[in-house]
């Protein structure tokens, strides 16, 4: 299911003090029950400059309304150092989800062009190999990857794209009324 811009809570819905009780029923409300893919469970919806892929929670059977906040979030700001940052700048960090059982800490690596977050991941877990698994979970191809590659897999699992920019409609001959 694919969904439409201003589906998901505004900025207003939002505190900064963690998620409140009021935003995680709202996020509630508004994320249906995921869809089937690739024999796992995930969810998928986008606004007007992104597309946002999730996975379920392997705690919860269900998808995670901190984790979806945390990435928007985290559009917001990459938003916002674009215009004064060289294309190639990326952030990685981490942070605790305070919606979540204590412990769970969301890792992520950010671009201008994709977001990847993973939830309760161990520390010494390799960035490439957290990648790998996401390309062969969220990606359009089939891959593979050894098994014992990745003993203790993220919990769950959120990848945002930037999407193409719509091409502006040019008007080469206008009319004077």
């Amino acid at each position: 299911m694919i969904r439409k811009s201003g589906d998901l809570p505004s900025k207003r819905n939002r505190n900064s003090g963690g998620v409140s009780g009021q935003v995680v029923s709202a996020l509630s409300h508004l994320i249906h029950a995921p869809r089937s893919t690739r024999g796992g469970r995930s969810m998928i919806w986008k606004t007007k400059t992104h597309e946002f892929k999730a996975t379920v929670c392997q705690r919860t059977g269900k998808t995670c309304p901190a984790l979806a906040q945390m990435a928007r979030a985290i559009v917001d700001a990459m938003n916002t150092a674009t215009p004064v940052t060289r294309p190639e700048f990326q952030v990685e960090g981490s942070s605790e989800l305070t919606h979540c059982a204590p412990g769970c800490t969301a890792r992520f690596k950010a671009q201008k062009e994709r977001i990847r977050v993973f939830c309760d991941t161990p520390d010494d877990t390799l960035a490439d190999t957290l990648d790998s698994y996401a390309d062969m979970m969220f990606g359009a191809t089939i891959n593979a990857m050894p098994a014992g590659l990745m003993s203790n897999p993220p919990c769950a699992m959120l990848e945002v794209d930037a999407l193409a920019p719509r091409p502006v409609a040019r008007v080469d001959n206008q009319v004077a009324l």
